[in-house]
């Protein structure tokens, strides 16, 4: 898991976009690996792991989005 995000440094917009996060400006990409979802943030140089959710799990289903509860 850990060398599927340590990619992310090389190459930040791999992952595609996150179709929920649609409605923010942010932008918000995934990488999907075994059944995990890993949501990210790209800014300008950085990359800042929002979260490991499972791939089951509806995004819209939770309480809280997790670009809502960063602290971006």
């Amino acid at each position: 898991m850990l060398a599927a995000v340590e990619l992310l440094s090389a190459l930040p917009r791999r992952g595609r976009v996150v179709p929920e996060a649609s409605e923010t400006t942010e932008e918000i990409r995934e990488l999907i690996h075994h059944g995990y979802r890993r949501l990210y943030w790209v800014h300008e140089s950085s990359v800042t792991v929002l979260a490991v959710i499972h791939g089951a799990r509806a995004i819209a289903n939770m309480s809280g989005k997790p670009w809502e509860q960063s602290n971006q």
